[in-house]
């Protein structure tokens, strides 16, 4: 036990102070002197790395500790006695009873600091190459350290899962002691060497192509080629140079060969816009973003398409609501739906790089530091997506009898607006941007509401459900479109309706019938207004 070790003077206290200290784990004691006793309170927590301060991540850390109290009586020969001991984690606590229950509990918290510390911890090849000068307390005790030596110091305490980490300056920061490298004196300049950025292709039983690092591929040969472990794995496999064929024992078949510049996304001649990662997105939809991700809140994120993710991008919450950073991305067009699988960057055994398949329109949280790291500084000008404008709402009854139809054309001729394609209702909200619709069913020329006892509101899915049925049961003859005004027409030729946006007609409530204002409750089950029965009729 070092000076710097606090102490109670209770051999059991003492010896769980020892072992937590061990581990590396935080510990506190605090002390109070009553008339006929002095009382201890032991606190023991992780410390939290730099790199998660101030992070979720950093909050769940800072939330698990263990809270001992001990007591002892001022007389000769007292022996100390645990009254209460308490752990905690960042999501509730419980009571323990035993030392044997609080030793498993400072083994737990010591197992996890020692694994949250290596994963934050910088890496052996973190260290600069250069001689190290070291500071105490921000006073320089030795100059010349090799960077050897440091990278033992770094190797040495990730083993241990004691915490560390590298600053801004790529000095090791060891509580009161910095490694700071020595730049040495100006020379002339040599240029450095080319980075690795070959890449391979993968392809796992002729699915679609994944783009890896070279280095990855190659290990992934020699080990099916070398290692005796994974030899026994592999049925068979032919290589030659960079390329091979393997097929495993369990089923996969393997097929690596050098990536060409069809396989790789190509480099934009321009960052692309906020626009233009973003998509076309509603006010509703970001409000959301916004609300569920405070980075998105202040600016320091943005929603980002799924098909235009690239290497090296930041994703808030991709795994397990710790942000990861994307190393590969397997994109697939078809036959059938398109998806895009991104990989995250390797930090652990421990824990998974595959990501989840997302719709290329499906929005990621993407940090907008490494946007600008990917594809450079975003323009002063770039900003993101405005939300549609809200729509003018009018008088219910001006809307419902507004009728652009000409009177001698037939609704399936004559609606207004563009066509909507079968293959746009996959993502609703790029066509029916409206969450509520009123629906007017026609009726010998005249749109009419339903019976009361049907309601005139329809939500966005089920305007979708109708539009895919009148679609798919009459291909190739019925027709939708979308009015400028965001009112949706659909016909096959025996029947129509339309459905108007909520938002357009003034005061408009769910319980009430826009036609004559009566409550839906108490007005029956009859037309709105001595209209027929609301069904899908000749036109």
């Amino acid at each position: 036990m070092t000076a710097e070790t606090p102490k109670t003077g209770i051999k059991n206290a003492d010896e769980l102070i020892t072992l937590a200290v061990a581990f590396g784990l935080t510990v506190t004691v605090e002390t109070t002197d009553r008339d006929t006793l002095t009382s201890y309170v032991v606190r023991i927590a992780i410390p939290v790395p730099v790199a998660y301060a101030g992070t979720e991540l950093g909050r769940t850390i800072a939330g698990g500790s263990v809270a001992l109290l001990w007591t002892k009586a001022k007389k000769k020969g007292a022996r100390g006695c645990l009254v209460d001991a308490t752990v905690w984690s960042a999501a509730d606590h419980r009571k323990v009873r035993t030392l044997r229950a609080i030793n498993a509990a400072i083994d737990t918290l010591g197992h996890a600091s020692a694994k949250y510390a290596r994963d934050a911890a910088p890496l052996p090849e973190d260290v600069v190459d250069t001689p190290h000068a070291v500071f105490v307390d921000g006073h320089q005790v030795h100059a010349g350290i090799p960077a050897e030596h440091v990278r033992t110091i770094v190797k040495n305490r990730r083993f241990r899962g004691w915490t560390f980490h590298q600053d801004d300056e790529n000095a090791i920061c060891i509580e009161g002691r910095r490694y700071v490298p020595v730049q040495p004196a100006p020379a002339e300049e040599t240029p450095a060497p080319a980075a690795d950025e070959r890449q391979h292709v993968r392809i796992t039983n002729d699915g679609p192509a994944e783009v890896i690092p070279t280095r990855e591929a190659l290990d992934e040969i020699n080990a099916a080629m070398m290692q005796p472990e994974v030899k026994r794995t592999v049925k068979r496999m032919s290589a030659s140079q960079s390329t091979a064929h393997i097929v495993y024992r369990d089923g996969r078949t393997v097929y690596l060969r050098p990536a060409t510049p069809g396989d790789v996304f190509p480099t934009p001649a321009e960052r692309p816009t906020d626009a233009e990662l973003t998509g076309d997105i509603d006010a509703e939809l970001a409000a959301y973003y916004a609300e569920t991700f405070p980075a998105i809140a202040d600016g320091s994120a943005l929603p980002v398409r799924a098909d235009m993710i690239r290497p090296g991008m930041e994703v808030i919450a991709a795994h397990l609501d710790e942000t990861r950073t994307v190393s590969a991305v397997t994109a697939f067009v078809g036959p059938g739906a398109p998806w895009v699988r991104p990989t995250w960057t390797f930090r652990s055994h421990d824990e998974s790089t595959t990501g989840s398949t997302f719709p290329p329109d499906m929005h990621l949280m993407v940090t907008r530091a490494s946007l600008d790291a990917v594809f450079g500084p975003a323009p002063a000008e770039d900003t993101a997506p405005a939300a549609p404008a809200t729509p003018v709402a009018r008088p219910a009854a001006e809307v419902l009898a507004a009728d652009p139809i000409p009177a001698e054309a037939s609704v399936l001729k004559g609606m207004p607006g563009r066509e909507i394609t079968r293959e746009e209702l996959r993502t609703l909200r790029d066509v029916l941007v409206h969450t509520d619709y009123v629906v007017q069913l026609r009726d010998s020329g005249a749109w009419i509401l339903p019976n009361h006892d049907d309601h005139a509101d329809i939500t966005r899915g089920s305007v979708a459900v109708v539009l895919r049925r009148m679609l798919d049961n009459a291909p190739g003859h019925a027709r939708t479109t979308l009015d400028t005004d965001g009112t949706v027409y659909v016909s096959n030729g025996r029947q129509a309706a339309r459905y108007i946006p909520a938002a357009l007609i003034a005061d408009h409530s769910t319980e009430l019938c826009p036609g004559c204002h009566t409550p839906y409750a108490a007005n029956g089950d009859g037309p709105c207004k001595r209209t027929r029965a609301a069904e899908l009729v000749q036109v």
